[in-house]
C-alpha cells in the first residue's frame, strides 16, 4: 500500500511541475523580472508525503484552467500577459488538452475598443482577460494560475539542470538570448547533448528565428518539459515537499491547494503522458500582418473559430480544417 501511495504522490508532483513548466516555458519576454508576483498563501504543512489516495477527489466533467505568464516587474507597473494557455482537464473523454492563445490575436475587449488579446490583462487584470476570452471564443474559464518566468530558472537549477540536444542552427540565437539574462551561465559553443542550467534552459525555450519559427520554439519547450519530467522520476519522493514549496509560493491563483491536488489526481487517472496541444487562432482561419493602428495582429473569423474550438474542447470532435475556404471567412475588423 505504501508503494502505491508513493507512486500516486510522485505522479501528482510531476504533474504539478509540468503544469507550471508549461506556463513559464511558453513565456517569451526578453527581460527578467526583479520581483516576485503576488501569491495566495499556502501553508507549508499542507504539503505532506503522508497524503493518501483516498484524500483526493476526481473532478467530473470538463474543467478549463487559464495558465498565464506575465512580465510584471512591480505592483505599480501595468503589464501584459505574454503567455496564455487553457489547460483542459477532460474526465469525460479521459484527455488533457493545452490550447495556446496568441497574444497578438485581434479581439473585442469588453468595455474597451478592439485590441490585442494580451492588452485586456493590462486594462483589467485577470478578470477582464477571462471575460475577453470567454466572450470572443465562447468558452468558460473555471480557474486561473499566473506565474512569473523568473521561477523557470530557479526550478531547473533546483533539479540540477535538464538535458537537451542543442543543434548547430540554434547556437547563435541561443547565446543571443542568454546574454539578456542577468547572472546567466556561459555560452555554448558547440552542438550536441548538453545539461542546461536554468538560465540556459530559459534561453533555449526562447529560440524562435532561423530555427523553425513558432513551431520550432514550441517543440523545444516540450523537450525541456519532457527532460524535467524524466528527471523528477528519479528524485526521491521525500524531496518533493521542498521542491513544491519553492515553486508554488510564486503562483498567483484562485485554486486552493485542495483544488490543485484534485485536478492533478484527475489528470493522473487520465494519463498525463498523452497531452493534446492546440494553438488559436488557426492559421487556416486567419490573416496576419499590420492592420490599421493595431500593429501586427492575427485577424480571424471569431464565430467559426469559437464553434470549432467548442466542439473540440467540450465534445472532443477532432479538428479538420482541410475544407476551409478563406473566401467565405468573416475576419474581425
Amino acid at each position: 500500500m505504501k508503494s502505491k501511495t508513493k507512486k500516486v504522490i510522485k505522479s501528482l508532483f510531476i504533474l504539478l511541475l509540468i503544469v507550471i513548466m508549461f506556463i513559464v516555458s511558453f513565456f517569451t519576454s526578453y527581460t527578467l523580472s526583479n520581483n516576485k508576483i503576488k501569491t495566495k498563501e499556502i501553508k507549508e504543512d499542507a504539503i505532506s508525503t503522508e497524503s493518501k489516495e483516498n484524500k483526493f477527489k476526481k473532478i467530473n466533467g470538463i474543467t478549463n484552467i487559464l495558465l498565464l505568464g506575465t512580465d510584471e516587474r512591480s505592483s505599480n507597473v501595468t503589464t501584459r500577459t505574454d503567455t496564455m494557455i487553457i489547460l483542459t482537464i477532460d474526465s469525460v473523454n479521459n484527455k488533457i488538452k493545452l490550447t495556446s492563445l496568441f497574444r497578438d490575436a485581434l479581439v473585442n475587449i469588453p468595455n474597451h475598443s478592439k485590441g490585442k488579446l494580451n492588452h485586456s490583462y493590462a486594462y483589467g487584470g485577470v478578470d477582464l482577460l477571462e471575460k475577453t476570452i470567454e466572450e470572443n471564443y465562447n468558452l468558460t474559464i473555471d480557474k486561473y494560475a499566473l506565474v512569473n518566468f523568473n521561477d523557470f530558472v530557479k526550478i531547473i537549477d533546483l533539479l540540477g539542470g535538464v538535458e537537451v540536444e542543442i543543434k548547430e542552427a540554434e547556437l547563435k540565437d541561443f547565446n543571443k538570448h542568454l546574454k539578456d539574462i542577468p547572472n546567466s551561465s556561459k555560452e555554448i559553443t558547440s552542438p550536441g547533448i548538453k545539461t542546461l542550467t536554468g538560465a540556459q534552459a530559459l534561453s533555449y525555450t526562447r529560440i524562435r528565428y532561423n530555427s523553425g519559427g513558432e513551431q520550432g520554439r514550441t517543440e523545444r519547450q516540450r523537450k525541456v518539459i519532457s527532460s524535467m519530467a524524466n528527471k523528477m522520476k528519479h528524485i526521491s519522493i521525500f524531496k518533493y515537499p521542498a521542491i513544491l514549496n519553492s515553486v508554488i509560493k510564486y503562483i498567483d491563483t484562485n485554486l486552493s491547494f485542495k483544488d490543485i491536488l484534485n485536478i492533478l489526481y484527475t489528470a493522473n487517472k487520465i494519463n498525463f503522458n498523452e497531452i493534446e496541444t492546440l494553438s488559436i487562432p488557426f492559421e487556416e482561419l486567419s490573416k496576419c500582418g499590420k492592420y490599421k493602428n493595431y500593429g501586427w495582429v492575427f485577424r480571424t473569423d471569431l464565430e467559426l473559430t469559437s464553434e470549432i474550438l467548442n466542439n473540440y474542447i467540450f465534445k472532443d470532435i477532432p479538428i479538420n480544417l482541410s475544407n476551409i475556404n478563406k473566401r467565405n471567412l468573416i475576419f474581425i475588423e
